[in-house]
């Protein structure tokens, strides 16, 4: 199935059945990617009880369900931890240090934002 090229949003096909499951697919991805800031952008291990939309910057060491997702974005829907792999200039609040990081296509940065006056 064809899906959009920066967040991997899938299309809906020509003639395809249950329409509605593609859909509900992109409406989640979008809510996670743009429904608020991450709550941690340091952890490997994911949460014991996460709540329904928790999202998380998987950190360098992953293990369990996040295994071989350093840097992707890892949100909590629907009993599972699904992930959007970040694209070069992504940006995103983390909670927890109350920073604003962007992704510079390797690793996250706390993005540094200028005004762009002298």
């Amino acid at each position: 199935m064809a899906s959009s090229p920066n967040l991997g949003i899938p299309y809906v096909e020509q003639g395809q059945s249950q329409k509605e499951v593609t859909m509900n697919e992109a409406i989640t991805i979008i809510d996670a990617a743009i429904g608020g800031g991450v709550i941690d952008k340091d952890l490997s291990t994911p949460p014991g009880s996460p709540v329904a939309g928790a999202r998380y910057i998987v950190g360098p060491s992953p293990t369990g369900a996040w295994a071989g997702k350093a840097t992707q974005i890892a949100y909590y829907f629907s009993g599972g931890w699904r992930f959007i792999v970040p694209g070069n200039s992504f940006y995103v609040w983390v909670a927890d240090e109350g920073l604003m990081y962007v992704f510079n296509g390797t690793a996250w940065a706390v993005a540094r934002i200028s005004s762009g006056g002298t």
